[in-house]
């Protein structure tokens, strides 16, 4: 009897439209392409089902994507999508051996992720972010997950899920950083201050202003740059026209990765006064061009070199103030590797396969 091909299955709210496409969850476009590269023998196999927002197959760095398009809508179009992917799904494992299912975040995808792998017996392992921990996630009772089901990309995540939902997951595997992305030569750093996101209420960048708005009173040659697009944009530039900080900060607007990458390198600290992170792969990118980072968030309970967690807006003034008028160093610094990330996940699945008496 023939074998079949060993196969994973992600399941993932959204994937890239084409190779292009540098912009739509940098991180998990890591992760997927050092994962093709780590098991090349493996058949990865991406089933978004959001976005892109057109149902389609396609190819994405040699990675199957099958896209459901389901463009973020609720009540019977969602239970319709649902039964699209459990189909779809189906054939999949009548055409490949599916060792696993990989679900990011604790959500609609894994959800169907998890009745699928109890229906055909296979690991299923579930991503946890970052605000899916939060104890309004409804989808938690719903799934039903056990710690050793569900991997939290950081400590805090962790003690969140215990706090708001009793549960403690078994692993923590953060998303590491690809040193391919550094390949370029450093620049000179001529921007002070970076921030980098979306620009919404979470990521709280009115504080970035009034932060760039009190140090730039003492220097008033500060430059600082913001790289994102959202709902937030018009108050955003409201708040630098009123306090005259137009030649101190420009709004960039929504960058590529790349471009992003290239900025952190001409940066000298990354200022990120989000509310709430799971692990922010922004602040571990800069590290990795040389920037320092100040962030009101602690994703870990160890320190991490040249990140400086604030207590509070004055504090990240102080703290942000003190490296501006020292003369820091820029070394680079990962703390995490993504090949390091890939080969902890896929250890999770290997020992499942083997409990299953399969080989991956």
């Amino acid at each position: 009897m023939k074998t079949k091909p060993s196969a994973l299955v992600v399941f993932i709210p959204g994937f890239p439209k084409n190779e292009d496409d540098s912009v739509c969850l940098p991180a998990q476009q890591s992760f997927i392409k050092n994962l093709r590269e780590l098991y090349p023998l493996l058949k990865i196999i991406i089933l978004s089902f959001q976005y892109p927002f057109e149902a389609s197959e396609y190819k994405w760095k040699r990675v199957s994507v099958i896209s459901f398009g389901g463009k973020n809508k609720g009540g019977l179009a969602r239970l319709l999508l649902w039964n699209r992917v459990r189909r779809r799904f189906r054939s999949i494992q009548q055409e490949y051996g599916v060792r696993g299912i990989l679900s990011f975040w604790l959500g609609e995808c894994a959800l169907v992720a998890k009745s699928l792998a109890t229906k055909y017996r296979l690991p299923h392992y579930c991503w946890i972010m970052g605000q899916d921990s939060k104890a309004d996630n409804k989808f938690v009772r719903r799934i039903d997950s056990q710690p050793g089901e569900l991997i939290a990309i950081s400590e805090f995540i962790a003690k969140e899920m215990k706090k708001n939902h009793g549960i403690a997951p078994s692993h923590i595997i953060p998303l590491g950083v690809d040193a391919a992305i550094y390949k370029s030569e450093t620049l000179v750093r001529n921007v002070d201050l970076l921030g980098a996101g979306s620009l919404i209420a979470l990521k709280q960048f009115e504080v970035f202003i009034r932060i760039v708005k009190k140090l730039s009173d003492e220097n008033k040659n500060l430059r600082a740059v913001i790289c994102g697009n959202g709902p937030e944009k018009d108050r955003l530039n409201r708040m630098i026209k009123d306090f005259g900080l137009s030649s101190n900060i420009q709004l960039l607007g929504e960058r590529s990765h790349g471009e992003v990458v290239e900025l952190m390198k001409r940066s000298r600290i990354l200022l990120h006064p989000s509310s709430f992170e799971g692990f922010s792969g922004v602040c571990l990118e800069a590290l990795g061009a040389g920037a320092h980072v100040v962030s009101l968030t602690r994703p870990m309970d160890s320190d991490h070199p040249h990140w400086y967690i604030a207590r509070d807006e004055d504090d990240m003034v102080n703290i942000t103030r003190e490296l501006l008028n020292t003369g820091i160093t820029h070394e680079v610094i990962i703390p995490y590797k993504m090949p390091d990330t890939v080969k902890a996940v896929m250890s999770l699945f290997i020992e499942e396969s083997h409990a299953y008496g399969k080989h991956l």
